[in-house]
C-alpha cells in the first residue's frame, strides 16, 4: 500500500513541462535539449518522515494545489530537459539543481503534501536531481523503466549539515499491466 501510494503521488504530482515540440513527432534518434523552468518534484520520504519539495517552495505548490485554476507553479531554476524520440517511445531526461526544502509529516502524510505537512521546513539547501523516463508519455508501447535520483547537503534550523539522497525506479509492463517498484532508498545523515 505504502509504496503504491509513494508511486502514485510520485506519478501524479512529479510536474514536467514539455513544450509541444513534437507536431508531429521527428524521425527517429532525434535529440531534442531544451531548457526549462516549471519543472519541480513533491515526493513523500516515508523513511524520515518528510514531504520534499524539490525546486519548488512549500507555499508556493500549495498556492496552485488548493487552486488548480490558477498558473502552473515556476520551478526556482532552469532544468536541461532531453527528449530523445526512440523508434517506439518518447525518453525524457531532466538534470535539476536547486533548492530543496524538507517538511515533516503532520496527521495524516497520506492525504496530500499541503495538508500532511508542517508549514516551516525541517531542512533547506541544494539538490542535484535526474529524472529518467524510458516512455515519457506513459504510451503503452512497451515497458516503461522510469524514474529518479537526488543527492546534496541540507542544513537543519540549528545550521548543522546533512547528506541527504533518494533513488527510486519502477517499471510498468503494459502486457502484463504490471507496475512493480525495484528501488526505494532514502538517506538522511548528519555530515561530520
Amino acid at each position: 500500500m505504502r509504496r503504491s501510494l509513494v508511486v502514485a503521488t510520485v506519478l501524479s504530482l512529479v510536474m514536467i513541462a514539455v513544450p509541444a515540440a513534437a507536431d508531429p513527432p521527428p524521425e527517429s534518434g532525434v535529440v531534442i535539449r531544451i531548457e526549462a523552468t516549471d519543472s519541480f518534484g513533491v515526493f513523500p520520504d516515508f523513511e524520515n518522515g518528510y514531504w520534499v519539495f524539490a525546486n519548488v517552495t512549500r507555499d508556493a505548490f500549495c498556492t496552485w494545489f488548493n487552486d488548480m485554476g490558477l498558473p502552473f507553479p515556476m520551478g526556482e531554476t532552469p532544468d536541461d530537459i532531453q527528449l530523445v524520440f526512440a523508434s517506439d517511445a518518447l525518453v525524457v531526461s531532466i538534470h535539476a539543481d536547486g533548492p530543496t526544502a524538507l517538511h515533516a509529516f503532520t496527521g495524516d502524510p497520506f492525504s496530500n503534501p499541503c495538508d500532511g505537512s508542517e508549514s516551516a521546513a525541517a531542512f533547506t539547501g541544494d539538490l542535484r536531481v535526474r529524472v529518467n523516463d524510458n516512455d515519457g508519455p506513459n504510451e503503452g508501447k512497451r515497458a516503461n523503466s522510469f524514474g529518479d535520483r537526488g543527492q546534496g547537503t541540507l542544513v537543519d534550523d540549528s545550521g548543522a549539515a546533512f547528506h541527504y539522497s533518494f533513488n527510486f525506479r519502477a517499471i510498468w509492463n503494459p502486457d502484463a499491466t504490471e507496475f512493480k517498484v525495484t528501488t526505494e532508498k532514502f538517506n538522511l545523515h548528519p555530515i561530520g
